[in-house]
């Protein structure tokens, strides 16, 4: 029971840091609205900045397409407009992988913040989470490959999960099913390991 008393009030921590720096951040509380375009190619729509309006309709057949970094093969920083970095008070342990996490809220809206609720995150919204695989576990955030990107966006009709994997250097593609990525191959606490990382 204390465990898991811990585990909500550090989980209640972290959601009030990432809603106070999303508060201050995302502008104001004005009920301006998304203006959908023709969802007919909303994906290749060329914006020079985060593609609200396929975010809001379209599943697109790459990452890029949503135009959400800066740098659109490196989902690891430079998050464009107001996207906000933000990590858990709780780390999750997957293969080895390291987590780049960011959130996303449409100019003009706000994300509001309950102590007894879950956020309640405006239609437009997304949260992305990037698992990168590093070469030694020691140096996070050097050589490290980009396995899968998982996009959870708050759409009209409520949240849709849309995964994509790396499948090159430059750009994540759109994946229906799992993949299993074998023999990955890394250094962790100077010992080689090698294992399977399921995306």
């Amino acid at each position: 029971m204390k465990t898991i008393r811990r585990f909500q009030k550090k989980f209640k921590a972290a959601v009030l840091i990432i809603a106070a720096a999303m508060l201050s951040a995302c502008g104001s509380d004005s009920e301006s609205t998304i203006d959908l375009a023709d969802a007919t190619d909303l994906c290749a729509q060329n914006v020079s900045g985060v593609n609200w309006q396929a975010l809001l309709t379209e599943t697109c057949p790459n990452l890029s397409d949503y135009n959400l970094f800066i740098d659109a093969s490196d989902p690891t920083s430079g998050p464009n407009e107001k996207g906000i970095p933000f990590a858990l008070s709780t780390p999750l342990f997957t293969d080895y992988a390291t987590k780049y996490r960011f959130v996303f809220v449409p100019e003009g809206k706000v994300a509001t913040y309950s102590a007894d609720e879950v956020i309640e995150f405006p239609v437009g919204s997304v949260l992305v989470k990037t698992f990168s695989i590093p070469e030694d576990t020691a140096n996070r955030g050097v050589n490290e490959t980009n396995i899968e990107t998982r996009l959870l966006i708050h759409r009209v009709d409520g949240w849709t999960a849309i995964p994509y994997y790396w499948d090159s250097a430059t750009d994540a593609s759109y994946i229906i099913t799992g993949k299993t990525i074998s023999d990955i191959t890394i250094t962790h606490n100077g010992e080689a390991l090698t294992f399977d990382y399921g995306v």
